[in-house]
């Protein structure tokens, strides 16, 4: 969570270092953004509340309806990254039934969807595994991966290139 946060504001100072402006934001045209409060929810029902197999469904469930969002704003930069991370965050959770998660004890449970790396994980490589001691965290890289979309789609965003250049100019 504090790697979202932190790649959106470095999103936003980058854009607004190379010109741009916070009221770039109000005019953007992205497209279904009520799949992101739809897929945000989902994933935050499941992780706090909604144990096991139906958990993992709806967790899941949020991941495929923000895929939905990132691949129909593909035109915005960054959107590609986040839709891999995504998917590879997906992928790992369907195929191990959890987020592995490295340097916890094996197999034991560390909250709905998350668990200590072993030797059954399909993809432990995917899973959590990149200390970031700044953040009090250990991350996927997947989670590296939609950082670093949410910061370019931040940046360009807040840049607005679409204003720039000749017709920008006229009257």
């Amino acid at each position: 969570m504090r790697l979202a946060a932190l790649a959106l504001a470095a999103g936003t100072v980058v854009g607004l270092v190379l010109g741009g402006s916070l009221r770039n934001l109000a005019p953007a045209r992205l497209r279904s953004l009520g799949l992101v409060v739809a897929g945000a929810a989902c994933a935050a029902v499941a992780w706090r509340w909604v144990p096991g197999a139906a958990g993992m469904a709806l967790l899941i469930g949020g991941y495929a309806l923000l895929l939905v969002f990132a691949t129909r704003n593909v035109m915005v930069p960054g959107m590609v990254l986040i839709a891999l991370g995504l998917l590879a965050n997906a992928t790992v959770m369907t195929l191990d039934g959890g987020m592995p998660v490295q340097g916890a004890a094996p197999g034991v449970s560390l909250g709905p969807h998350y668990h200590g790396r072993s030797g059954r994980d399909r993809l432990a490589g995917l899973g959590d595994v990149v200390r970031l001691p700044a953040l009090g965290e250990i991350v996927s890289g997947g989670d590296l991966v939609v950082a670093a979309g949410a910061a370019t789609a931040m940046a360009a965003l807040v840049r607005d290139r679409r204003r720039r250049g000749p017709a920008a100019l006229a009257p």
